[in-house]
């Protein structure tokens, strides 16, 4: 049985391609793989939803496109609404579940990201947290796999990997995504070295210092979009400059 686990939000808040080439030293812009800035990215399965990764293709470069969050190992044969909640992934899980292990192996990927949320409160009245490196682009660690429809399409798709929250996260919630600083990027991509290696290559490395914030619980409706749902809560909008 796979854990429940959050981030269930995060933002990506830029549309420069160039921006998140230079970040991740990206070679090859999938087809169709063109994106606006968006502030809700919510879990989800279903098409037209999709949001970036970055992967190591078979000709072994980075390589920018988009997979939906959730994600659909290549061996589900069931329908996707009987899916476990497969958007994260714990890092203490990722070698021994069969729903991880071979993407853990081969198949990593980095997600760009700008921050995410976390909530407090009961259902119904829950107050959304951003977190954010400054507003400064950067990559959780990601695992993808690529699944076959009924129909024969192809489908990619991702988990975020999860830790443990550290002492600025802790007070809100347990868990946290884990961030790639960007010496292990290469480590991580890499599918010659194994999942067990990247994963300590990556928590090994020291993240900048974490800041954090209460916004609009208007945000919490996943068909809310735009720059006030990151916004500190009694602001109109985000001042990122």
């Amino acid at each position: 049985m796979l854990h429940v686990v959050m981030c269930g939000r995060y933002s990506l808040a830029t549309s420069e391609f160039s921006q998140i080439q230079l970040e991740f030293s990206v070679e090859e812009l999938q087809a169709g793989a063109a994106f606006t800035p968006r502030y809700n990215i919510a879990p989800t399965w279903s098409p037209g939803h999709e949001p970036p990764i970055v992967l190591v293709n078979t000709s072994g470069q980075r390589e920018l496109d988009l997979a939906r969050w959730w994600m659909i190992p290549a061996y589900w044969k069931r329908p996707l609404k009987l899916l476990p909640t497969a958007f994260n992934a714990r890092a203490e899980e990722l070698s021994t579940k069969r729903f991880w292990s071979k993407s853990f192996e081969a198949r990593r990927c980095l997600v760009p990201v700008t921050g995410w949320r976390e909530f407090t409160g009961p259902s119904g009245q829950r107050q959304p947290h951003h977190f954010h490196y400054d507003h400064a682009l950067f990559g959780f660690a990601g695992v993808w796999d690529e699944w076959l429809s009924p129909e024969g399409d192809p489908v990619r798709s991702f988990a975020i990997v999860t830790v443990a929250a550290n002492d600025v996260v802790t007070q809100i919630h347990d868990r946290m995504p884990l961030r790639v600083e960007p010496a292990a990027y290469e480590t991580w991509l890499d599918p010659n070295v194994t999942g067990e290696q990247a994963l300590a290559a990556v928590r090994e490395a020291s993240a900048p210092p974490l800041s954090h914030y209460e916004t609009d619980p208007a945000g919490n409706d996943v068909r809310r979009e735009g720059p006030e749902v990151i916004a500190q809560l009694g602001r109109k909008q985000l001042d990122l400059f």
